[in-house]
This record gives C-alpha cells, structure tokens and sequence, in this order.
C-alpha cells in the first residue's frame, strides 16, 4: 500500500464528524464520493445544474469548511481517473437483482426505479439527504456500498464511525479487528488548521502512516501482523501524541478561519477487515431486526470474496493513561 489513501464517506464531510477529521489529518489523501454536476464542472455547467438540483448549491457550501483541503488536493472525488460515484449504478442492480437482499428494496424505493430516475433528480435527493445527515437509508445504504466497492476496487481504506445504529452494531460482528491505537486530534477545526498540521507535523503523521499501511498491507496478503509491527505501530502513535501536544498548545487554541472554537481531543483507532459487502448484509440483517424477524443475527448471504480495510474512530471521553 503505497501512501495511505482513506476513504470517508461524504455524510462525515458535510456534518464535520470525527471519521473526517481523522481521515483529513492522517490520509496521504481522502477520496469520498461527491455527486457530479450532470451538466459539466465548468461555471455555467453547475449553474444548469443548481437551478434544476437547487440542493446542490447548499451542498456545496455546507462543505467550504474543507475548501483548502479540496483546492490542495487532500480531498478528491476521484482516483485513477475513476470516482467512486461510477459504483452507484451497480449497487442499485445488485440490491435490484438479488433476491437476498429483497427486505432491502422497499428502503430503496425500489433499486430498479431509483436506478432509472432522472440524473438532476437523484443529484438532488443526494445534496439533501448529505445536508440532513442521511436520514433515508435509500440514499445512504447505496452511497455507504458504492463507497466500500470503489475502495476495494482501489485497495483504499475506509474511515467508518463507531457502532450507533443498529446496523453499525451488526456491521460490527463481520469485522475481525487487526490493530488498535489511541491519538489525540482536533475534533473540530477548519480545513486550513487541518492543513497547517499536515504541513508542520509532516513528519510523525508519515511514520504513524507507514505504521498503518504495514499493518494493512499485511492484512491485504492473508499475513498475521507480527508483534514487532504492533510495536512498530505503538511507537508511532506515542510519538505522534507527543509532538501533537507540543503543536496544539500554540496551534489549536482559539477560533480557526472559519471564526469557529477548535477543540481537540482522544480517538481510539481500530483497524479491521470485513467482508466487501458488508453494507448491504448488515443492513439488511437490520431491517430484519427491525421488523421483527430477527434479532440482529448475521444472515447466511452470499457473501462476496473480497475484503474490505477499514479504519473504525471513536471519540474518547478520557485521555488514555
């Protein structure tokens, strides 16, 4: 693994949650799934756009806050000439196709009709869905699973939040955790302070990287991580807390650019694989739950053979001794 390329998903950027701060800090780059102005990305292609998706415009804007991250290259919604939006349309088919996952297509208004609906329509059920959090699993589930393929189609790694909904707790029994590590970060902060530490913390934020993607690469080629790779991966991350410590007494105090407080933080890291469609089988196996027919329990899908990497980040309450 060449880097550390990191997945987020684009409800983390526009509500400024802990996935996305993480991933902006440490991320070689972030790529998350940005939805495209159906007329062009010149100026007078997105202004067609807005004014048949007027959500989009708002979209935009809720996410000015990581505009230095975008305009530096941190954050893109492409990568080897693919975006992860390109996955949208095979997630619908899939959810369309297998009868598996049939619990599943009354929560995406069926996968067949929101495949076919016009581009400017879905651009605008997505801007608002992302402004509100993601609320309709019909949007959120397909967004979440597209994500998750393109990730693995590019051997990227995803930033995922910790267990909440139900099928975050379900999602959470598929994976198999390979390591796991504590550092501080800013829990809020503006896209040029998130710069600012990338740039003066260059150093520790590259060895905690290598730290990582050792780990994951082992992972990626069926190896067990070594105990000297866990070490490797402690020291890394001790001295990384170190020298945030030292930075953050002059650099994250105060308002950032943006006139908001910054406030900094504990995350505990874990990192884990999962199966490549886990999404969908912990959604569905949430809708069953939900309805009744279950309890939570992991159905016997057809499960896909590839692998997923992930990055899970929780905010901690205390500083770890």
């Amino acid at each position: 693994m060449s880097g550390l390329d990191l997945a987020v998903s684009p409800y983390h950027l526009a509500t400024r949650e802990v996935p996305a701060m993480l991933a902006l800090m440490l991320g070689t780059g972030v790529i998350t799934l940005m939805p495209r102005p159906t007329q062009g990305q010149t100026r007078e292609g997105v202004k067609a756009t807005i004014a048949k998706a007027p959500r989009y415009l708002r979209l935009m804007e809720s996410w000015r806050w990581c505009g230095e991250l975008w305009k530096s290259g941190v954050i893109r919604s492409e990568f080897a000439g693919q975006t992860p939006a390109d996955e949208l349309q095979g997630v619908y088919e899939t959810i369309a196709d297998d009868d598996a996952l049939a619990p599943l297509r009354p929560l995406t208004r069926g996968a067949v009709q929101r495949a076919g609906e016009s581009a400017d329509k879905a651009l605008d059920f997505i801007a608002g869905d992302m402004l509100r959090g993601g609320p309709d699993p019909g949007i959120n589930i397909p967004i979440s699973a597209a994500l998750d393929r393109f990730a693995i189609r590019h051997r990227l790694c995803v930033v995922r939040s910790g267990a909440a909904s139900v099928a975050q707790r379900v999602e959470s029994k598929l994976a198999r955790k390979v390591f796991s590590f504590a550092v501080p970060i800013m829990l809020r902060a503006g896209g040029g302070r998130i710069e600012l530490i990338r740039n003066d913390l260059a150093v520790p934020l590259d060895v905690l990287r290598s730290a990582i993607g050792g780990m994951l690469d082992r992972v990626d080629a069926e190896q067990a991580p070594a105990k000297v790779d866990q070490d490797r991966l402690t020291k890394a991350a001790s001295a990384f807390a170190k020298a945030f410590d030292h930075w953050a007494a002059v650099n994250a105090v105060g308002d950032d650019e943006n006139d908001e407080r910054i406030t900094t933080g504990y995350v505990s890291i874990s990192g884990v694989v999962m199966p490549g469609d886990a999404v969908l089988r912990s959604s569905r196996a949430a809708v069953r739950a939900i309805q009744g027919e279950s309890r939570g329990d992991i159905d016997p899908l057809e499960s896909s053979r590839n692998q997923l990497l992930a990055i899970v980040v929780r905010e901690m309450s205390v500083q770890p001794a």
